[in-house]
């Protein structure tokens, strides 16, 4: 890469404006970076939501808010990219304001899909890069982008996994909910919903299954977001031995409590990937159809693991507005419980 770049060291963009699973997918790039060019400037640009993802992964240098930018004039987002002195700037997630606004502040190199009309105008690196309908894991694809700049590396997705590693800085929970967790008993995440990104497994098999554990062997935390306990309140209501504690952490308090329990159940959402990634034990449910399947958006970690079942309703799945279908109730209750004992056995 050394040939591509005037300054010493080159100061490098990654551009993911989207969701937590997406982000935490999109890290292996600035591994990948680092390993070709070890003294490079990472700054990844986000949604401030996720900067507490952002700042547990070492390979990242710096943090560049998204929302500062969207909120400011196109001259002033210009002027703060400029002053980045970037010499690379990649976008991972497509977003024409953003392709703009990089054109805008001349960075000398802009990589882009050819996918994307006004990558041709604002771009002047570009990649043959199709996402959908491939064989290809999420992290796989994102690298694709770097082979302009001579990386054309194809890691397995084994070789992927401590490239995603987290390591979150120590943020104390609130001591009503440390002194919930127990050392004798298999501390387990339930996260049931996912906020509208994803299918979901029936709300009627999460209270199943959770009354169906062993409460001498299973210490249950129900997790959400403020909005989503609404639409929890039949588990809440039947569940009663669970620790319902949505809304009451924030990101970096949520990666705390993941990384002091020992496993987490949830779809493929944002929660699943940030389990995967700090280590923990993590189960996702997909659904089967390809480009939302785990072939594509599978967890990453040393103890992930997940469930799909083969279907026939593809076209019911895919529809936008349906968060569940036939394929995610396929999915027993006894084949999750039977993944969270064995994890209860030999933890």
């Amino acid at each position: 890469m050394k040939k591509f770049f005037k300054s010493h060291p080159p100061r490098i963009l990654l551009s993911r404006v989207d969701n937590i699973g997406d982000v935490i997918l999109t890290l292996p790039m600035a591994s990948v970076l680092k390993q070709h060019y070890p003294d490079c400037h990472i700054v990844f640009m986000a949604r401030d939501y996720v900067r507490d993802i952002i700042r547990s992964y070492p390979m990242v240098d710096e943090f560049l808010s998204w929302n500062e930018l969207e909120s400011a004039t196109p001259e002033q987002a210009a002027k703060r990219l400029k002053q980045l002195n970037l010499d690379l700037f990649v976008h991972v997630y497509p977003k024409e304001v953003i392709a703009k606004l990089a054109a805008k502040a001349k960075i000398p190199y802009r990589v882009g899909t050819i996918r994307r009309t006004y990558h041709y105008f604002n771009c002047n690196r570009w990649v043959p890069l199709r996402r959908n309908r491939t064989n290809l894991h999420e992290a796989q694809l994102n690298l694709q982008l770097l082979t302009p700049f001579g990386i054309k590396e194809k890691p397995t997705l084994e070789q992927l996994i401590p490239r995603v590693k987290l390591t979150p800085p120590a943020t104390p929970l609130p001591l009503d909910i440390a002194q919930l967790l127990d050392k004798n008993r298999f501390n387990l995440i339930v996260h049931p919903l996912s906020n509208n990104n994803g299918k979901e497994w029936p709300l009627a098999y999460y209270i199943q299954l959770i009354n169906s554990l062993p409460p001498n062997r299973f210490n249950v935390f129900v997790t959400g977001s403020t909005q989503e306990v609404s639409a929890l309140t039949p588990l809440i209501s039947q569940c009663q031995k669970a620790h319902v504690i949505c809304g009451k952490l924030d990101l970096a308090q949520f990666l705390t409590l993941i990384q002091q329990c020992d496993g987490l159940l949830a779809s493929g959402t944002g929660p699943l990937h940030m389990a995967a990634a700090i280590g923990i034990k993590a189960l996702g449910l997909y659904p089967p159809p390809m480009d939302i399947d785990p072939v594509r958006w599978g967890p990453l970690g040393p103890q992930a693991e997940f469930l799909v079942k083969p279907s026939s309703c593809f076209k019911r799945c895919l529809h936008p507005g349906t968060r569940s279908c036939p394929c995610m109730d396929a999915i027993s209750v006894a084949e999750v419980r039977s993944v969270l004992e064995r994890w209860a056995s030999i933890n």
